[in-house]
């Protein structure tokens, strides 16, 4: 059976333009080894983003839509 994971914003409150915005991987299961987040699209004039693994930090958010992908493997073939 495939790992699963879900997403999640852990930075709390409102959102202003220019903040970082922190998401973060989550398994019920506990059985993930590696999590990678791929940048499916962002609004122009987003500064940045560093992926840490389990969390990914937005830099200067601007107005507009993310869209982020997560990948988890729990290291079987």
């Amino acid at each position: 059976q495939n790992p699963t994971a879900s997403a999640k914003r852990t930075t709390t409150g409102t959102i202003q333009l220019g903040d970082t915005v922190t998401l973060t991987g989550e398994d019920s299961a506990s059985d993930i080894e590696s999590y990678q987040w791929y940048l499916v699209s962002d609004p122009s004039g987003s500064s940045g983003y560093y992926d840490s693994g389990v969390t990914l930090d937005i830099y200067s958010v601007q107005v507009g839509t993310y869209v982020f992908e997560l990948v988890v493997s729990d290291g079987c073939k």
